[in-house]
């Protein structure tokens, strides 16, 4: 689906296939590792890490236990949510992440991502929890997962360190 965000700028949002090169996507988690914002990986993926997280996500979501939406901007991967049900005794409950590079953040592309994801969750996985979590620090995530009815119902103290500071990890279940 093709997108005019609230500054004006194009984008489409696609369901990961084997189309997208996987270089492209490598650049996205690596510029997003290169921010240093809060996301849980500290180093860059070298492509072949990247190739086996896309080969075992695309075969999640064969198996209907993943689901995965890329961010284009021409063919630049900008942005990307993930979905993934649980495992074993908690595969009624489905995680969910997001990141979206720098540039593209504060312009609603956050919630239409969230939303989108949601409404194909549920859809598709038919979960009892949609949930995630996210570092106390990450004030704009956090004001847009309670603005999309995400509360929190677990604080995990000192949980991630970033940039030499102690956070806080939220976990939050959408209501």
């Amino acid at each position: 689906m093709k997108i005019e965000l609230k500054d004006g700028k194009e984008v489409e949002i696609v369901q990961l296939s084997s189309e997208i090169p996987v270089i492209n996507l490598c650049e996205y988690i690596n510029t997003l590792v290169e921010e240093d914002i809060f996301i849980r990986t500290d180093r860059p993926f070298c492509f072949e890490e990247e190739e086996r997280y896309i080969f075992d996500v695309l075969e999640g979501m064969r198996k209907n236990e993943q689901d995965y939406l890329a961010v284009l901007y021409g063919k630049k991967v900008v942005g990307g949510i993930t979905a993934r049900r649980g495992i074993g005794k908690e595969r009624n409950n489905v995680e969910m992440g997001i990141g979206i590079l720098k540039e593209f953040r504060g312009i609603g592309l956050g919630e239409i991502l969230l939303k989108e994801m949601v409404k194909r969750v549920r859809e598709k996985m038919n979960p009892e929890n949609i949930y995630l979590h996210t570092a106390s620090g990450n004030k704009p995530a956090i004001c847009l997962y309670e603005k999309m009815g995400f509360r929190k119902i677990a604080t995990l103290p000192k949980w991630m360190k970033h940039k030499g500071e102690y956070y806080d990890m939220y976990w939050m279940v959408l209501v």
